[in-house]
């Protein structure tokens, strides 16, 4: 017997799999948090078929808990790591600019005096 909260936890991941394909095509620098999406979707799959395949148990539970959600937590930590480190050379950038404009600012006091 299929569990009626699976069912409820499918519709809403493919629900929310069009609005992540739908940001997918403008913003590809989230790539890996896309792909997790796309990894827990696929473990929920796993997870109903573990139930209408009751033979099958040990298959569709080892690939649910290994493709859908270890591979998930890869992707979402590479994710995290990645967007960190796009925001440290934001940062860091933004750090170097304020510096030269100070700098330039300076510059012109010396030559107004």
């Amino acid at each position: 017997m299929i569990d009626p909260g699976k069912i409820t936890a499918l519709v809403i991941v493919l629900v929310g799999f069009y609005f992540i394909i739908k940001d997918y095509r403008v913003n590809k620098e989230l790539r890996f948090i896309y792909n997790a999406y796309a990894f827990l979707a696929v473990g929920l799959v796993f997870a109903i078929l573990k139930d209408v395949y009751s033979f099958y148990n040990y298959f569709f539970n080892l690939f649910e808990h290994s493709f859908g959600i270890m591979f998930a937590g890869f992707l979402f930590a590479a994710g995290a790591y990645l967007a960190n480190k796009r925001m440290m050379n934001v940062i860091e950038e933004g750090r170097k600019a304020r510096i030269e404009k100070m700098k330039k600012m300076k510059e012109k006091e010396v030559f107004k005096k």
